[in-house]
């Protein structure tokens, strides 16, 4: 029994890396043919997957407020943290803007040709000059059909009816229907005898899934104001193009978004010159048949005087009736959560600056709510949390919208009582005199605020010509032809790690399972044992 304990101490039986080495280098033949099929499965794989490739341009978010008047107060913008990052992505990534630039690309028919191992997209290459006659973008031929040229005058077509396989030729600039589509083929400098393209119908809405899938934004630097947009697809160009589209795109649509509340606001203005042009107008013909009735031309000094501090006092309570007008119709704007809130006017007096900060960080909320529920369903945690938000926002609004209202009636009624005065004064005044003066009031009140909306019209046509996006391209996309997936060193190099593995391990196992594989010394050990 010690002789046994003794044997298998033997320093043989330790492991000896010189002769595993040999054991190894006699056998290189398997591990060279594991590299061999590992590395050629490593080029097939890479051959048959199809390649992704990736571009990206960067934006900023400007933080400078838009240079605008008193009026279009709404323009100013809060500062940009990553909440607005996050936002604007939102807004990027919507349908509207993304269908927008899908349709700046006009991409109404893909072309494509047909490899070995694929069917690969030609954009945007168009080697077909197709023309459509009848298209009904509800109803239209959807599936691929194959283009084969025949001659110079003729080519053939396939495509599928149904269940079964059309094959059909056709010549040059003659109208071809097929399924409810109708179109014709022109020749051009691409098509040569024999000359096979794929091609199908579109409509901007087919590729929207495709490029928001494709579609990524994030902060270049975190908490900064550079986003930098990612677009992958598997074409290099239509990736490339349909990324520099939605980033002008974007910078349209924020425009127009700003713009709104300028026209908003030049709509309420217009809607008042409106009425005070017709009244200005009928008072204007009154006291003209006034005069030549009573053979009255003027008033008496006193009287004019009067009248004169009558009319400025009217004109001011005009101005502040049609800021309750507009509180008013904000007030409603927030009960009923309606996008592009705004203060349609605003004469400077008596409303509350905080009011105008408040009202822009809850249009700005409404907003972001109305992008974020294209791609969120209202019960989801972004729309839920941007609701408590606005919820805040629109209590706090309110709060300062009953204050303004209560100071701007505070000061129409100081107005009333001084003009009850002036009043008292003209009733003294004879008849025919206070006669002219009744007429005169309304006629020079609605005149000069006639005259005072002109001039804030114009400056907001001004402001609104003015606004620009709030954000510049830094960087546009280029086209990146070299594939980020698959990737191909790192699939050569693990196929090379891999084979090495895998001879090695076949070697060691083959050595395991069979024990009559062994040197001669080792082998009368193991019989003795």
């Amino acid at each position: 029994m010690e002789d046994e304990k003794i044997i298998k101490k033997l320093p043989n039986q330790e492991i000896d890396y010189f002769k595993i080495g040999k054991i190894l280098l006699s056998r290189w033949y398997w591990i060279a043919g594991s590299l061999f099929i590992f590395i050629l499965w490593s080029y097939v794989y890479l051959w048959y997957t199809p390649k992704t490739f990736a571009t990206s341009g960067t934006m900023k978010l400007e933080e400078k407020k838009s240079e605008i008047s008193d009026l279009v107060n709404v323009m100013s913008t809060s500062d940009r943290g990553p909440s607005k990052i996050q936002s604007e992505t939102s807004v990027i990534q919507s349908p509207t803007v993304i269908l927008s630039a899908i349709k700046d690309l006009d991409y109404d028919i893909s072309f494509y040709i047909e490899g070995r191992v694929r069917t690969s997209e030609v954009y945007p290459l168009k080697p077909l000059d197709i023309q459509t006659i009848q298209f009904d973008s509800l109803n239209f031929y959807r599936d691929i059909i194959t283009f084969k040229a025949l001659n110079k005058n003729s080519f053939n077509l396939s495509y599928k009816a149904g269940a079964k396989e059309v094959s059909k030729s056709y010549k040059y600039n003659t109208p071809i229907t097929v399924g409810p589509t109708t179109f014709s083929i022109k020749p051009t400098d691409y098509i040569g005898d024999n000359t096979l393209y794929l091609f199908k119908f579109n409509i901007p809405e087919d590729f929207i899934g495709r490029v928001r899938g494709g579609l990524r934004t994030s902060e270049m630097v975190k908490n900064s104001n550079i986003l930098l947009l990612q677009q992958t697809d598997a074409n290099p160009q239509f990736a490339a193009d349909v990324l520099n589209a939605i980033m002008k795109e974007y910078l349209i649509y924020d425009r127009n978004r700003k713009t709104q509340s300028a026209s908003q606001m030049i709509n309420f203005i217009d809607d008042q010159l409106k009425y005070l042009s017709g009244a200005v107008k009928g008072s204007e013909k009154s006291i003209l048949e006034f005069k030549q009735k009573n053979k009255l031309m003027e008033v008496s000094s006193s009287a004019e005087t009067a009248l004169s501090k009558a009319k400025d006092i009217e004109s001011q309570q005009a101005i502040l009736k049609l800021q309750l007008i507009a509180i008013e119709q904000l007030r409603d704007q927030i009960d009923k959560e309606k996008n592009n809130v705004n203060l349609n006017f605003n004469a400077g007096s008596g409303i509350d600056p905080a009011l105008t900060t408040l009202i822009e960080r809850l249009d700005n909320l409404l907003n972001q709510r109305y992008e974020l529920l294209k791609t969120y369903n209202y019960n989801s945690q972004p729309i839920q949390d941007i609701n408590r938000s606005i919820l805040q926002l629109k209590g706090n609004a309110l709060n300062s919208i009953n204050a303004t209202y209560t100071t701007v009636k505070r000061n129409l009624d100081y107005l009333t009582s001084q003009l009850a005065v002036v009043n008292k004064q003209i009733s003294i005044f004879p008849v025919a005199e206070r006669d002219l003066i009744a007429l005169n009031r309304p006629y020079e009140v609605n005149e000069k605020v006639l005259s005072f909306l002109s001039e804030k019209k114009l400056s907001a046509q001004i402001s609104r010509a003015g606004i620009l996006p709030g954000a510049t391209i830094i960087e546009k996309a280029q086209a990146n032809f070299s594939p980020i997936s698959p990737d191909e060193h790192g699939i050569r190099r693990s196929a090379m790690m891999f084979g090495l593995a895998a001879g090695l391990g076949l070697i060691i196992l083959i050595r395991l399972l069979n024990p009559y594989i062994y040197d001669k010394e080792t082998f009368s050990i193991s019989l003795y044992i």
